[in-house]
């Protein structure tokens, strides 16, 4: 028995619209238009998985007919993102890019094995708990030793306690994936932690600033590779918010559709 499981993946990046995924997906699924919307909100082009494959091509049939063409692919097929090294220069040349990842370690690819470029931007919030200790202030402890001293015996600021409070940290955080063919390779730049001296004179003093012209400068020299959502917000100046990115994970699972895409190509 032929236990294999598929895959229904947005056909084109323009096509991932989530709330008429949603209406597809309520109608064919007999759910809540609501369920639906919370079921694509993260779904970055898999529009489901696990499927017989039978049931996958009926629910790409029904994608079809909406204006939103869809593939059936065997879930074996897909395959993993390359580990990301981590690098903390570019060097941009007409005929490479150089990754640089220590003063000791560089390599130089050429343009044509660039497939995939994704930026993403999201914001990290994190708690934590901290103890405040409030009580009687400077004046309250001289005016009860005044009342003291006058035999009032009275206490301003009442008594001295301990509470926990949990504050909330919000950091905005920036990466940027360059994934690369024959062989498969990837490079992260975290944008927070990276040079961007190469730009020379073009630098500006902020990083989204930069990474928008490192973006525009690379998807020029590689017009064939394939650009996240983020990416093309930034290029396209944007709101942020656009983005809908809420952690790196949806950035790599953008980043495996269109890899996924660029794997059923013709060639």
């Amino acid at each position: 028995m032929d236990n294999t499981k598929f895959t229904v993946l947005l056909a084109k990046p323009e096509f991932l619209k989530p709330p008429e995924i949603a209406k597809v997906l309520s109608a064919a699924r007999q759910i809540p238009y609501q369920d639906a919307i919370h079921l694509v909100k993260n779904c970055w082009g898999f529009v489901a998985q696990d499927l017989e494959e039978k049931p996958a091509q009926d629910l790409a049939a029904r994608f079809g007919e909406a204006g939103l063409p869809a593939l059936v692919v065997p879930q074996a097929a897909l395959l993993d993102l390359p580990p990301a090294a981590h690098v903390s220069s570019l060097v941009l040349a007409p005929e490479n890019l150089t990754f640089v990842e220590s003063p000791e370690k560089s390599e130089a690819v050429s343009w044509s094995r660039l497939v995939l470029v994704a930026c993403g931007v999201f914001d990290l919030r994190t708690f934590k708990t901290v103890t405040i200790k409030t009580g009687p202030s400077g004046t309250q402890k001289l005016m009860t030793m005044g009342a003291y001293m006058m035999g009032i015996p009275f206490k301003f600021g009442g008594r001295s306690k301990t509470t926990e409070k949990k504050v909330e940290n919000s950091e905005i955080l920036m990466f940027v994936d360059f994934v690369l063919k024959d062989p498969a390779a990837r490079f992260r730049i975290d944008c927070q932690h990276f040079d961007f001296k190469f730009l020379k004179e073009r630098m500006l003093y902020n990083v989204m600033g930069n990474v928008r012209l490192v973006l525009g400068d690379v998807v020029k020299s590689a017009p064939q590779a394939w650009v996240s959502l983020g990416t093309r917000v930034l290029l396209e100046s944007k709101p942020i918010r656009d983005m809908h990115y809420e952690s790196l994970e949806d950035l790599e699972r953008e980043s495996r559709w269109l890899l996924a895409l660029e794997s059923l190509k013709p060639r």
